[in-house]
Parts: structure tokens; sequence; C-alpha cells
């Protein structure tokens, strides 16, 4: 099997949705990738660079990550529209990441929206087991050997398929923490094959370190490395702080997640405060 390069076995059930329904699996179907924060996908134009050096994930050891709970506004053109929390802690020989959304996009008009993601990853950050959740769909999946064993359902119906890896995924959210506290520099562009929970696929694409920038979070300035991963048809970034966390995120839809003042100190240079109205330029 070439690299990248993936199988599945099975199927699934033709899950009936009632027309009232349909919107409703929309939003859910573009929600989950936003609960991941794992996948910001970005563009690859014809100027893309051909030599791309590997992403060394799974790693050889054990990876140490520092536990930490953040908060996120949801902003969609300013406006904010919901909140994101993310949770990382020690569990077991590795880790166990937490994601939640809660989205109110028309508020007195529809009801909130929340959705879910927890994930077990190795001390290597490999991709253990995963759980989904968006109203009443879900997904979860188990990796044995290079086999990922996945489950989904939409009320009654339950759809169960195998798809066949080439080597242990990883997911978007490890590959950032892993770039940012190996500090490179500027230009540096990595290529790695992201397992993709909310489409239960894998999916080759790039990460690429644009540099170092000024962020304002809670009326203080602070400096952040930018990453932006290249996969799709919009760039999108996300900037982290040099112990891997991160403070802001484009998630595609308009919407840009923004820590919150308090929720997670950036552990990266001393903040100074900042001019005011500047928050999140």
């Amino acid at each position: 099997m070439r690299p990248g390069a993936q199988a599945r076995t099975g199927g699934w059930p033709r899950l009936r949705i009632a027309a009232g329904d349909v919107a409703g699996a929309v939003i859910v179907a573009a929600w989950i990738g936003v609960m991941v924060a794992l996948h910001l996908a970005g563009e690859s134009g014809p100027d893309r660079p051909a030599a791309e050096a590997a992403l060394p994930l799974p790693a050889a050891g054990r990876v140490a990550l520092p536990a930490s709970t953040s908060r996120y506004a949801l902003l969609h053109r300013g406006r904010r529209v919901g909140e994101l929390r993310r949770r990382l802690e020690p569990e077991g020989d590795g880790y166990r990441l937490e994601v939640g959304v809660v989205l109110r996009l028309a508020p007195g008009r529809l009801p909130p929206l929340p959705s879910s993601l927890t994930a077990r990853l190795g001390p290597d950050l490999a991709l253990r087991s995963f759980e989904v959740s968006a109203g009443a769909l879900s997904g979860r999946g188990e990796l044995k050997g290079l086999a990922m064993h996945i489950e989904v359902s939409a009320g009654a119906e339950v759809g169960r398929s195998t798809l066949l890896l080439p080597r242990p995924p990883i997911l978007g959210e490890a590959a950032l923490l892993f770039i940012a506290r190996e500090r490179p520099e500027a230009g540096a562009r990595y290529r790695a094959d992201v397992f993709e929970p909310e489409g239960f696929r894998l999916a080759a694409e790039t990460l690429e370190v644009v540099g170092r920038e000024s962020l304002v979070l809670g009326g203080r300035r602070v400096e952040a490395l930018r990453l932006r991963r290249l996969a799709g048809a919009e760039p999108r970034s996300v900037w982290v702080d040099e112990a891997g966390s991160i403070l802001k995120q484009d998630l595609g839809f308009g919407l840009v997640a923004v820590l919150e003042a308090g929720a997670e100190e950036p552990a990266s240079a001393p903040a100074r405060r900042a001019p005011a109205g500047a928050e999140g330029r």
C-alpha cells in the first residue's frame, strides 16, 4: 500500500433523515470539523514547493505535553456565536484530548448546537480511539493494529466499517502541538497524513510555518508562532505559543476561535498591555 493510501471494508447502512432534519444534518456535518480544531485546512496552489520534510509522528518516543484547559470565544465576523473548550490531560501512558463546542447561530430562533470530541492518544501522539457527537449523530473508532474500527449512529440507524491504514494515525491537533514545541524556522514545511474523525478518513496535508507575529488577547499583546495547514481550497491559520498552546485559529465558514482572557495564560514571551480596540488583531 502506497504512503497515504487507505482501504475500507464493510459499509454504511442507508441512513434515513427526515426532511425537517436536513438543515440540521448539514450544520452538524460542518461543525464537527470545527470542534476538532484539529483540522485547519489550507490552500495548495501551483507555487507549493515540492520539498517538504515528513513530520516525525508518531514519534520515536514519548512526547511530553503539559496538561491544559482552554476556553475560546467563537466569533463570526466579530460577533460572538459560541464557545469552544479544549482540555488535554495525561491518561495512562498517553493523553486524553477533549474538545467541546456550543454554537448559537440564531439565538431565539434556533436552539444551541453542541458537539464534542474525545480522543485518546498514545505517548507518541498516535491516535488510539475517539468518540464524536453532535445532536442525534455520533461516531466512535478504535485502532487495532493498523485497522480503525468505526461505528456511526444517527438515531436508530447504525453503520459499521473498518478503515485499513498504512501507519498509526495522528490528529491534526497533535501535529500542531508537536510542531509548535519544535520551534521551527519560518518557511519550514512538513507533510503528514492526518486522520479526520469527522470524515472517518486519512488526509494528506502540508503544515507550513509562516513566522512569528504579535496577537492581542485580553488587552495584552503576546508573541505567537503562526502555522498554516495546506490541504483544501481556503488557507486557514493557527497561532500558538512556545508551549504549544493554541491562542487563536481560523475555523472556516467565517469563524475564528480566540482564547478568552483568564482561560489560560500563554507560556510564551512576557505579555504587555495593548492599545484599546486592538483585540484579536
